[in-house]
């Protein structure tokens, strides 16, 4: 029996051996990989091994020191902890975290000792292994302060409604003009806030979930590590799009078309965004912000764009973090030359950058060397970044360097090499973006796609503004915005009731040799029109049934009888504070029979002119129950009623006082072109209910279009004489389509067609009203 047992045992040991002799041992000693600092925690270092430390030497804190390498005088701390780092899987001792006693200091470089750990297999380390510590700082927090503004949908907050990127730039007052609050900031959650939600958005107190179409987010943080070798990346919620800028630049963008370059508050975003942090994992490494982050004070501005108009969900965080290698304390260097640039299109953009190493801060001066071989100093050019616009074609060959003086020394310079500008001309026509009317500065933004030559882009003889019916807009004045785009004012405010079209002629750009935009083109002014203000002047009855309110009381044909009452809203009977500016008419609770009134009507007309393509109407209203709105004898909406609506219909319960809902879409396919006819009914949603509130305002968000190939007729005039008792009305052979038009009376005016009329066109002097009568001829 012994011998049965005895050979399995002795193959057992010989197999063992053969494993361990395929294995060879591991006779490498381990090698310090790594030390990082976080700025969330400036006491400890986390270390990285190229191996599993023994536990024994690992945790012990007098292997561990730190010394400072740049300022003075010079400091070595010992650890007085070592664990291992539980934030790294898997967990093991090749990763440690070793504490120290004071803080890091971050305005100065450190460096990590170790010596005297070995290894699992027991080989020592050689000698003292060291690396400069590498930092990596939370520039912005999760939770960090910014300025905001969310609110431009609504009338009052008009001037916060951009149509470019000047709020992005580092000299805009935002501190001044924002809202101030913690990210992140959200809104249309359920009242739950998302992951680190701290502030929701919008404007007033109590109000209904209504998100603007953009929204506004500027911040700053400070710099002080070195760039050299830096990187930065962000963790980030955005509802829906966003466009980040660095210190006025570009810098990223998400769900935001490319397609887009000249971004205003009417875009929309191109996908949906979410209210969790990403990415899932790690960060998102955003390399263009190396070409425009500057040492000290940087200022970044995030525009929020939503995916649709109705939108009721939005939200923005971000987290920036800044990885550097050190901050070398030595003298200054340059470790990356400014890069030459070839092709460059006259008129656009030329960037340069330099990167520096040292002591920061940074001083820096750039150069120009021109084609006759002169260097002046080029103004204003003192960040790391050099952007030259417009480029000038006569700097085609010019040449671009840079002196830089760092902290180590106020008189060593570090100087770099040249860069060559090739600059090409531009060869291309500009062409219209568009032209957008903003009634707060009553005049039309027409933007470019490139600088324009300033002389005939300000001239107001080469635009013509005509309506629908081509009568020609005179024109106040034209400003210059920024070179690209120009600010057009008509004597007049445009109105909602019309079409504008604006003809462009005889312009050229900016080039050397000027290119001439087509004298085709026509705009279609565009922007958002009050067809119906808040505070407006209403027909509105409060009478009860007692008589009842009539029959087709909706429609344009009904006529207020002397039980209808006449004010401007808002109308009110609320104790509470309403967010509108003012109160204005007070509305009793019951009616002259002591009966508490369930349902008040509201009957106003409205003037709309112009085709319906692209138009989006919208309306808003603050509202104390619910209401139901027709129009021209329809209904077009409704809020918080359900069913047919009767005098005895209840709205449905609304907690809450009344707020300010806007942004809802109100349907074209029932409007007429001319006069319309809104009424609107406001229902309880009790017969004891203590409050009633109502206002409301209609808009026309009209797009800009541009049409190409357009041939300008010249105006027909109308001429007339008397005949046989009668003005006889001549005029030329117009285009197919123009139609003869009268009234009497200009002010207001309210043409007819005249049926049949062709020229030779006979008119009575006079008629059984002797009225004065006015022609006129409208062309398609």
């Amino acid at each position: 029996m012994r011998r049965f047992f005895l050979a399995p045992l002795v193959l057992a040991f010989a197999l063992a051996v053969s494993v361990r002799a395929a294995d060879p041992a591991d006779t490498t000693p381990p090698t310090l990989v790594s030390a990082t600092r976080y700025t969330t925690n400036m006491y400890q270092v986390h270390v990285t091994f190229s191996e599993r430390i023994d536990t024994n030497s690992v945790f012990q804190a007098t292997n561990y020191r730190i010394r400072t390498l740049s300022g003075s005088p010079v400091r070595t701390l010992t650890a007085v902890i070592v664990e291992t780092n539980t934030s790294v899987t898997p967990r093991s001792t090749t990763n440690v975290v070793a504490t120290f006693a004071e803080e890091l200091d971050l305005n100065r470089d450190w460096g990590l000792y170790v010596a005297r750990l070995s290894d699992t297999n027991d080989n020592v380390m050689v000698g003292t292994n060291s690396v400069v510590i590498r930092t990596v700082s939370t520039l912005i927090p999760r939770e960090g302060e910014w300025y905001r503004r969310d609110d431009a949908y609504y009338p009052e907050f008009a001037q916060f409604r951009f149509t470019d990127n000047s709020w992005a730039q580092i000299d805009y007052d935002y501190e001044s003009q924002f809202l101030f609050g913690l990210a992140g900031f959200y809104l249309g959650v359920g009242g739950t806030p998302p992951p680190n939600g701290n502030t929701t958005l919008c404007c007033y107190p109590n109000e209904v979930d209504t998100a603007s179409t953009t929204a506004y987010y500027r911040t700053k943080f400070n710099v002080i590590g070195s760039l050299f070798n830096s990187t930065f990346a962000v963790k980030y919620f955005i509802d829906d799009g966003a466009i980040v800028y660095l210190n006025g630049k570009e810098v990223w963008r998400t769900n935001i078309s490319a397609a887009i370059t000249a971004p205003t508050y009417r875009t929309l975003a191109s996908a949906s965004g979410a209210l969790s942090w990403r990415p899932t994992t790690g960060l998102l490494t955003l390399p263009a912000f190396n070409n425009a982050v500057v040492e000290g004070v940087n200022h970044l501005a995030v525009e929020v764009h939503q995916r649709t108009a109705a939108d009721g969900t939005a939200g923005f965080g971000l987290e920036l973090v800044q990885t550097y290698t050190n901050r070398v304390g030595g003298p200054v260097s340059i470790v990356r030359h400014p890069i030459s640039l070839t092709n460059v299109v006259e008129g656009t953009t030329a960037t340069f950058d330099v990167l520096p190493d040292g002591k920061a801060p940074f001083k820096y001066k750039w150069f120009l060397v021109g084609a006759d071989g002169k260097t002046n100093t080029i103004a204003d050019a003192t960040n790391r970044v050099l952007s030259i616009k417009p480029v000038p074609l006569a700097y085609n060959g010019a040449k671009v360097f840079v002196e830089v003086i760092g902290a180590a020394s106020a008189t060593v310079k570090a100087v770099s090499s040249n860069a060559t500008l090739s600059v090409i001309p531009d060869v291309g026509a500009p062409s219209i973006v568009s032209a957008i009317y903003e009634e707060d500065t009553e005049g039309i933004t027409l933007t470019f796609s490139e600088s324009m030559k300033l002389s005939s882009a300000l001239d107001k003889a080469n635009y013509t503004l005509t309506n629908q019916l081509g009568e020609v807009i005179a024109i106040n004045t034209i400003e210059d915005i920024d070179g690209q785009s120009i600010l057009i004012k008509p004597a007049a405010p445009l109105t909602a009731g019309a079409r504008y079209t604006l003809l462009p002629r005889n312009l050229t750009d900016n080039a050397g040799v000027a290119n001439a935009l087509n004298n085709g083109l026509a705009v279609q002014v565009g922007g958002v029109f009050t067809l119906i203000p808040f505070a407006s002047e209403w027909h509105y009855y409060q009478q009860g049934t007692n008589p009842p309110v009539g029959v087709g009381w909706q429609t344009k044909a009904y006529v207020e009888n002397n039980r209808w009452e006449v004010g401007n809203g808002l109308f009110y009977n609320e104790d509470e504070e309403v967010p509108l500016p003012s109160k204005n008419i007070l509305l009793n609770l019951s009616d002259v029979d002591g009966n508490r009134l369930i349902t008040y009507y509201f009957r106003k007309t409205f003037d709309f002119r112009g085709a319906t393509n692209g138009v989006r109407l919208t309306y808003g209203h603050v509202v104390d129950d619910g209401i139901v709105v027709w129009l021209n004898g329809q209904i077009a909406a409704r809020f918080g009623m359900t069913g047919t609506p009767t005098y005895t219909s209840f709205a449905t319960d609304r907690a809450g006082d009344a707020s300010l809902t806007n942004g809802i879409t109100f349907a074209l396919t029932n409007i007429v072109q001319g006069e319309n006819q809104i009424a609107v009914e406001l229902h309880q949603s009790s017969a004891t209910s203590s409050d009633v509130v109502f206002d409301l305002e209609l808009l026309a968000n009209i797009p800009s279009t541009i049409t190409t190939n357009v041939v300008v007729l010249p105006p027909v005039k109308l001429s007339v004489s008397i005949a046989n008792g009668n003005a006889v009305i001549t005029w030329p052979t117009p285009p197919v389509g123009s139609v003869l038009e009268s009234t009497t009376s200009l002010s207001p005016a309210s043409w007819q067609t005249v049926a049949g009329a062709t020229s030779p066109y006979s008119a009575p002097l006079s008629g059984a009203n002797n009225k004065a009568r006015y022609y006129r001829l409208r062309q398609p």
